[in-house]
């Protein structure tokens, strides 16, 4: 069972939650992807904690860090976890991310190619193709902003409120899956 010890930071005004293994290791930062949290990592975690202090941000939006609000960007995660390695003292980490994770992967190597030591990345989300509902690049773009205020709609939830909103939107979700 993984062992870790959890905390919050404020990075830019925003609370974020994170999960921390420890232990005087080499940094290794894991991001989840979009409709995770950090403990979304635990099987891996747990495999990586014998040689390496493994941090697991909630990014903004998911899990316990604060919910999105209308000034976030995409970019906010990216600065946020920059903030979170220097507010705890983290130099030279690996990074990991999944999909949304590794999108800001990516841009903290580009916005900030001091910090990671290296980086890796699980299925990045470049280049999507474009909803087959969307006929044109206008719709398309609309679909974007509704979800994007579908997104920010949820921080007036609870997380209960949340779950069972997945339970509405997708009951096929494993059940085991719903509150991570």
């Amino acid at each position: 069972m993984l062992k870790y010890n959890e905390g919050n930071l404020k990075i830019d005004g925003i609370n974020i939650h994170y999960y921390r293994t420890g232990g005087n290791k080499p940094p290794f930062i894991l991001l989840h992807g979009a409709t995770d949290n950090g403990l979304c990592w635990t099987p891996l975690a747990e495999l990586l904690a014998v040689k390496y202090d493994v941090i697991m941000p909630d990014a903004q939006g998911h899990g316990l860090s604060d919910r999105l609000d209308p000034a976030f960007t995409f970019e906010s995660h990216t600065h946020q976890v920059a903030g979170l390695a220097r507010e705890l003292g983290i130099k030279k980490p690996l990074i990991m991310g999944h999909s949304m994770g590794a999108d800001t992967a990516v841009n903290i190597a580009i916005e900030y190619p001091s910090l990671p030591r290296a980086i890796v990345l699980e299925d990045p989300p470049w280049m999507a193709p474009p909803s087959p509902a969307a006929k044109t690049d206008e719709e398309a773009m609309k679909q974007r902003a509704d979800m994007f205020q579908f997104l920010i709609g949820l921080r007036k939830l609870s997380l209960e409120g949340i779950v069972e909103e997945s339970r509405k939107l997708d009951p096929q979700w494993p059940e085991a899956e719903r509150l991570p």
